[in-house]
């Protein structure tokens, strides 16, 4: 019997689970990460959407807003 993973796929606007056999790729046009803008952090923090690319995931950090320290 072949095992097979779980693995979360993206697209703009939609999320899949997949069953992949270890080291298999998701099908075209699936990406492992939301593209930038799609996430819904992305949207609390004003980040506007970008064209997704497959297996594309952008540093979502590198453009946030400082967290702020409390106290």
């Amino acid at each position: 019997m072949s095992e097979t993973l779980p693995t979360w796929g993206y697209r703009p606007g939609e999320a899949r689970l997949f069953d992949l056999a270890p080291g298999e790729a998701l099908p075209a046009g699936w990406a492992d990460a939301p593209a930038r803008g799609h996430h819904p952090h992305d949207c609390e923090r004003g980040i506007p959407p970008e064209p997704a690319a497959p297996g594309d995931a952008p540093d979502r950090q590198a453009d946030a807003p400082p967290k702020k320290r409390k106290g």
